[in-house]
């Protein structure tokens, strides 16, 4: 699944289920025929499929069930009455800046709600009253009424200074910002502080020594170092910080570190109220040249340094450090570092963070979003206050407009919407399907750790791993008896450990043994961390765990109870075909989906899409499908596709295959098929629905055209804020 979905709140509220029965179950214990399709004979069979009908009204649920304890909920929505006949109008808005050469969407929500607001101020006989329209701020305006006009474009003309030309259509809004040809722009940040000493003075808390052979044995360590220090001060010719500041300068490597910190920023200008965005490193401004256009259309050429301490009037301090190059791509802005500081505007941090500042990030959140320690009858109680507040009941012009009513308030605050919920039972798990025939080898990657600290650790991973039912090739295996390889990362590749350790395998003669390779890595690095698992998984097939030496040093003391090696042998004990749990069997509602007459295939699909900061990288879309009955194991299929597209694009091909496998590895045709969908919104639910489920009964019918499973669609829908609260509160 993909990654936003952590933590999310799946409720019935989130869930749609449709069910399709696609026959009823024939073909049961018949083998799959399975041809080879060629492009063009897909293509055909694909059209084919069309003739079925999409589905354009969703299946209702036929009940809730009974199972579990039934609770009053009360959401955190609010009791309103609608009018039968209030009938919106819907209008599409951009905010546009045009320049000379393109003009690009504005994104910024505060500057379109301000034009648009001081649009409709001076245009009422257009638009109305400003109560009946209600604006996202961003690209939808929602109107009461229908505007006073019979074009389906509107165009108007803002003049805000200093920049001359604000431009708003609607539904396109339009807004023209030009700024002087003739100036241009530089930077440069707050070097480090320096401070002057003008004379040698002699440090307080300095006591005389003997003159005698041996120094006093209870001297303070600081009259040591101050007496050092004292002699280094009276040699010292004093500082002239005008001359450290003329030669302080980066080097190439500095400058590609200052670039990586400060890509995606926004910077502020100390001489005059300007903000701008960082682009690139230059040269230091006593070097970097550019050209200016004069008043007598003449072209002069000068360096950074010489134009602000001539059109400026501001004398360089730090001359050699580089300029920042700020503003677009193709226009040349230089502005010295020391006239820079960053932006107290709010910036967006694009690049991904690192692990520590992570959790520096995640130990600060609860001191500086105090509502997120809120328990939830505190959440709802500041719910109904700031609603109280804001007297949306009684003295909210729009909803007054609008004719929407709340026909339950209490002490000024509308009810809440109450419904009936249910506590399901825990369900029952099974536990430790444990691996046999295993066989371990460890590898130090950069020397991440010694033998010497390696052996306690070692010892109560494999002691942990046997007291969960693990058993191992040899029966004294231990830390003295595991092949260790030592591998430079710098000078050597992965695999020539990786093929020793198969021989030494190959030479056991088991034919069942389950392999596995320990990596000690020194600390988290993304490269190191791919060509292990490449190399071990993709390339040679080989199970491994990659460990950090901080994290391996933790698993010593009593392998019952050291949580470490705990978590680390489960880890192993799934890669080696294990099972940790499972639900079981004699569960009443886990029987339909585990019965090996009629057994049940779960498929899921979801798309990860780039990263914001590479809006042009491709999506990768996952299908994974169970291939075992009690729906423990998956396999995976990967596409990859058009980037920021949520629909997969013909997965008939991965579906056919999830299918085959499970018949593969279960000996028996899936009778019922149950599909997960991950992330889709209201507005794309019915077309990713039809696509999908098109191209399921494709690949079914090309497996075997007697071949007729029940399908269900179930769909978790994008993040929602819904939240739940007992209605009693005696539960929180």
């Amino acid at each position: 699944m993909e990654g936003r979905g952590r933590g999310r709140v799946r409720t019935k509220e989130s869930e749609v289920v449709t069910s399709s029965p696609a026959g009823k179950g024939r073909g049961r214990n018949r083998r799959l025929q399975v041809g080879t399709l060629s492009g063009e004979s897909a293509r055909v069979e694909q059209q084919h499929e069309k003739k079925y009908q999409q589905i354009e009204e969703l299946v209702r649920r036929p009940n809730y069930g009974e199972l579990g304890k039934h609770i009053e909920l009360m959401a955190n929505f609010k009791l309103l009455d609608v009018p039968a006949s209030l009938q919106i109008y819907c209008y599409h808005v951009d905010v546009l800046k045009v320049t000379k050469k393109a003009r690009v969407v504005v994104e910024n929500r505060d500057i379109c709600r301000k034009i648009f607001w001081e649009i409709v101020s001076n245009n009422q006989e257009i638009f109305g009253l400003r109560y009946s329209l209600v604006y996202d701020d961003c690209h939808k305006l929602y109107s009461l009424n229908k505007l006073k006009t019979e074009k389906s474009t509107l165009q108007f003309q803002l003049f805000v200074e200093p920049k001359p030309g604000l431009k708003v259509c609607i539904p396109s809004l339009l807004i023209f910002k030009s700024l002087p040809s003739n100036v241009c722009f530089m930077v440069h940040i707050l070097a480090t502080d320096y401070f002057a000493v003008n004379t040698d003075e002699q440090l307080p808390n300095f006591r005389a020594m003997s003159t005698k052979v041996f120094y006093k044995v209870d001297m303070l360590l600081i009259d040591f170092y101050l007496a050092v220090l004292n002699e280094f001060a009276g040699r010292r010719r004093p500082y002239d910080i005008d001359s450290v500041c003329e030669t302080f300068a980066l080097s190439v490597s500095q400058r590609q570190q200052l670039k990586d910190a400060m890509k995606g920023l926004n910077m502020k200008l100390t001489y005059v109220d300007r903000h701008v965005k960082f682009i690139d490193v230059g040269l230091p401004a006593r070097i970097q040249r550019f050209q200016i256009k004069r008043s007598d259309n003449s072209i002069e050429e000068l360096t950074v340094e010489e134009y602000f301490g001539r059109y400026k009037n501001i004398r360089l301090k730090f001359p050699n450090l580089p300029v920042l190059h700020c503003g677009t791509l193709t226009r040349k802005d230089y502005f010295p570092m020391e006239l820079l500081r960053l932006s107290d505007n709010v910036q967006r941090v694009k690049k991904r963070l690192t692990p520590f500042q992570v959790s520096k990030l995640m130990r600060c959140i609860p001191l500086l979003f105090k509502d997120t320690a809120l328990s939830p009858l505190e959440k709802f109680k500041k719910i109904d206050w700031f609603l109280k507040g804001m007297r949306i009941s009684t003295d909210d012009e729009f909803i007054e407009q609008f004719g929407i009513i709340f026909p339950s308030v209490s002490n000024g605050v509308p009810e809440s919407v109450r419904i009936l919920g249910r506590v399901l039972p825990s369900p029952s798990l099974k536990f430790k399907v444990s691996s046999s025939n295993v066989h371990f080898a460890v590898v130090f990657v950069d020397q991440a750790i010694s033998m010497q600290n390696f052996r306690e650790p070692f010892n109560t991973l494999i002691d942990a791993c046997k007291f969960f039912g693990m058993k191992f090739v040899r029966e004294n295996f231990g830390a003295d008896t595991v092949e260790i390889y030592n591998w430079d990362t710098r000078k050597e590749k992965a695999d020539v450990y990786v093929r020793s350790f198969k021989n030494v395998c190959h030479e056991m003669g088991k034919e069942a043994l389950k392999p596995l390779m320990i990596f000690i890595i020194p600390g988290r690095n993304d490269d190191t961390y791919g060509r292990i698992k490449v190399t071990c998984d993709k390339e040679e097939g080989v199970a491994c765990q990659v460990i950090l030496a901080e994290t391996f040093l933790r698993m010593r003391g009593n392998p019952k109870y050291n949580a470490v090696s705990h978590n680390v042998c489960l880890k192993i004990n799934a890669k080696l075909d294990g099972v940790n749990n499972e639900v079981a069997r004699n569960q009443n509602y886990w029987k339909k989906f585990t019965d090996r007459e009629a057994p049940t295939l779960f498929i899921g699909i979801d798309i990860t899409h780039s990263h914001s900061i590479d809006p042009w990288a491709p999506s990768i879309a996952a299908i994974v499908g169970s291939v075992n009955i009690s729906a423990t194991r998956y396999a995976a299929s990967l596409k990859i596709q058009q980037p920021r597209t949520e629909v997969v694009s013909y997965i008939v091909d991965a579906l056919r295959t999830r299918i085959m496998e499970f018949c593969t590895k279960t000996g028996c045709k899936p009778q019922h098929i149950v599909l997960f969908r991950d992330g889709v919104a209201d507005s794309q639910f019915l077309d990713v629905m039809n696509v999908e489920l098109l191209c399921l009964k494709t690949a079914v019918h090309q497996l075997d055209q007697l071949y007729h499973p029940t399908v269900s669609y179930v769909v978790v829908q994008k993040r929602h804020h819904t939240r739940f609260i007992e209605e009693d509160m005696k539960r929180f």
